[in-house]
């Protein structure tokens, strides 16, 4: 199973938006629209948009949402210590 990972972050590393999805479509108009909603300020001082994705073996639904909000909680905590072309890869 791959999820996609969206996230709006601040130039401090704070994540101020965060979606995460199993449909690649929805994943890449969301990001679109991540991109789309930063001003031309924002980005200039720093915010990004980037996008995520994580392959995953799952078993069943209940672990599909226990190891997405993992996922989640991992992305949220390590991507504010991420290299910034790591972060700037979609």
């Amino acid at each position: 199973m791959t999820i996609w990972v969206n996230e709006q972050i601040d130039p401090s590393g704070m994540i101020h938006a965060c979606i995460a999805c199993c449909d690649q479509d929805q994943a890449n108009a969301c990001h679109e629209s991540y991109e789309h909603n930063l001003t031309e300020t924002q980005k200039a001082s720093g915010w990004v948009a980037i996008i995520l994705i994580q392959q995953r073996q799952f078993s069943g639904v209940a672990e599909n949402c226990l190891l997405t909000l993992r996922l989640l909680w991992w992305t949220r905590k390590s991507v504010a210590n991420w290299p910034q072309d790591l972060v700037n890869l979609a």
